[in-house]
């Protein structure tokens, strides 16, 4: 049986010349990892075997509310994983008709609901860049079809929509306002059952503009250390 890094590979070569989901590119790392780690853990298999279900689906890469599902489970998964290559073994929370976290951690009663937050304006913002990404491939063919020898085409990429680029507006302020305005849509009632309760957000995709992870962070200097 073919691996879910294998399928997720060929789903986003299926799109070459067509489109590009430039959103579902961003999971790659994470899609491989846990691949890679699926075998070794009976959680890992489970979030395995249910990520292949949506990603052998046909012209998945295509599909913008199966890239929000893939994300969203996937999340979860690169979760546990990421806390159990520190050490740290989670158990995972079965869902059920109430609402629940994803993880719980048995030796210090603590909780984790994890949210892989979706771009702006979520499966149809998704939707939007695969249709600029499509009319520019059109566009390039067009122009090689006129006897180009060198065509170009431009497509529109916005996870945070398009507060960053408001007048006034500082692009890491804006994307921090977004964060928390979707942070907020995403508490609900009975996922943080008590005091030791936290949502755990993945950035992976809609990543901030820069890459450096103390992006959005505090930064304070201290020219003694």
């Amino acid at each position: 049986m073919e691996s879910l890094k294998s399928y997720f590979t060929k789903a986003l070569q299926a799109t070459i010349g067509l489109t590009n989901n430039s959103y579902l590119a961003c999971l790659k790392d994470a899609a491989e990892n846990v691949s890679d780690s699926s075998q070794e853990d009976q959680i890992l298999f489970e979030y395995n075997q249910n990520l292949l279900e949506i990603v052998s689906e046909n012209n998945f890469a295509l599909n913008s509310d199966k890239t929000n599902e893939f994300a969203q489970l996937l999340g979860e998964a690169h979760f546990y994983l990421l806390c159990k290559n520190k050490g740290i073994c989670l158990e995972r929370i079965k869902e059920g008709d109430e609402k629940t976290p994803d993880f719980k951690f048995e030796a210090q009663d603590m909780y984790f609901e994890v949210k892989t937050l979706s771009v702006v304006s979520g499966s149809s913002g998704i939707r939007q860049s695969l249709e600029d990404s499509l009319d520019a491939q059109i566009d390039i063919e067009d122009q090689l079809r006129k006897g180009k020898r060198v065509a170009t085409g431009i497509s529109v990429v916005q996870p945070y929509g398009e507060k960053p680029y408001q007048q006034g507006k500082g692009t890491i302020t804006a994307v921090i306002e977004t964060l928390i305005e979707k942070t907020r849509q995403n508490i609900k009632s009975g996922q943080y059952p008590n005091g030791k309760s936290f949502l755990v957000l993945n950035l992976s995709i809609i990543p901030p503009f820069r890459t450096e992870n103390f992006v959005l962070r505090p930064a304070y200097c201290d020219d003694y250390m």
